[in-house]
C-alpha cells in the first residue's frame, strides 16, 4: 500500500509540475478535474477523481469496495462461464469479500467532449475476509480433511496487486455532467492469502491452512479474471 502511494505522489507530482517547450514550469497543467461515482459489477461501488490532460490523456485515482453480494456475484459468473470450476469459484471469491479497492488509471480518448477511450492500470485489492464451509473448502480442493464438514469453517483473508483495462464511452449529459459506461477486465498478479481452519483439531488446523493457503494463491494468480461492467456519473469542477 505504501510502495502504490508512493508511486501515486511521484506520478502527480511529475504530471503537475511538467516543463513545457519553452523550458517553463506550471502546475496548471491539468485541463480539469472530474468527480466520478458509480459501480463496477461484479467489482466494486466507488467513486474517482479524474484529471483532464493534454492531448486527449486522462489519468483517475480511486477508491472502491467490494460487497458480499459483488464477491458472491462474481462466484457465479466465474463458475457458471468456466472462467474456473464452480466449486473453486465459490471458495475463491470469499478472499474478495469486503475488500477495498484503490486504483489507478492512465487513459487515452479519442475524443474529451464525448466518445470512446481505452484505459490501462493498477489497483490493490485490501482486506478481504469472508468464511466458505468445509463442505465448499473439500468439493473446491478434491480433498476429504478428518472432522472437517460442513459444519466447520474456513475464514479467508486477501490482499491483491492486480493490472486493469477498460474500454469505455463518454457521454455529455450538460457541460458539466456526463455519464460513461465500460467494460474491463482486471487480473490479479500477486495474490497474498491468509486462511484459518475453524472448528477442528489443531494438528487438522495446519493440514488445512497449509494446502489451501497454497492452493488459493495459485488460483488468484494462475486463474482469476474478473470482467466487469460499468456506470459512472461524473461531474465537471
Amino acid at each position: 500500500m505504501k510502495t502504490f502511494l508512493l508511486v501515486a505522489s511521484m506520478i502527480i507530482s511529475c504530471v503537475a509540475f511538467a516543463e513545457y517547450d519553452d523550458g517553463s514550469f506550471s502546475g496548471s497543467f491539468f485541463q480539469g478535474t472530474e468527480v466520478h461515482a458509480g459501480t463496477e459489477l461484479p467489482f466494486q461501488v466507488g467513486a474517482k477523481v479524474k484529471f483532464l490532460l493534454p492531448a486527449n490523456l486522462h489519468m483517475t485515482f480511486g477508491l472502491g469496495y467490494i460487497p458480499e453480494f459483488y464477491s458472491s456475484l462474481y462466484g457465479d459468473i466465474a463458475g457458471g462461464v468456466g472462467i474456473m470450476g464452480a466449486n473453486t469459484a465459490t471458495v475463491a471469491s470469499k478472499g474478495l469479500e469486503s475488500a477495498f479497492v484503490v486504483d489507478i488509471r492512465a487513459a487515452y480518448s479519442l475524443d474529451p467532449d464525448g466518445g470512446f477511450y481505452l484505459e490501462g492500470g493498477y489497483a490493490y485489492i485490501m482486506g478481504g475476509s469472508g468464511e466458505a464451509s468445509g463442505s465448499e473448502v473439500e468439493d473446491a480442493y478434491g480433498v476429504d480433511y478428518s472432522g472437517f464438514d460442513a459444519n466447520n469453517s474456513l475464514s479467508i483473508e486477501g490482499n491483491f496487486h492486480a493490472i486493469t483495462v477498460h474500454l469505455g464511452y463518454l457521454y455529455l449529459l450538460t457541460e458539466r455532467l456526463s455519464i460513461n459506461f465500460d467494460v474491463g477486465l482486471i487480473k490479479p498478479v500477486i495474490a497474498d492469502v491468509t486462511v484459518t481452519a475453524n472448528g477442528v483439531t489443531a494438528a487438522t488446523a495446519a493440514q488445512i491452512e497449509s494446502d489451501i493457503q497454497s492452493y488459493l494463491e495459485d488460483v488468484y494468480v494462475s486463474e482469476m479474471y474478473i470482467p466487469t461492467g460499468s456506470i459512472w456519473l461524473n461531474y465537471l469542477f
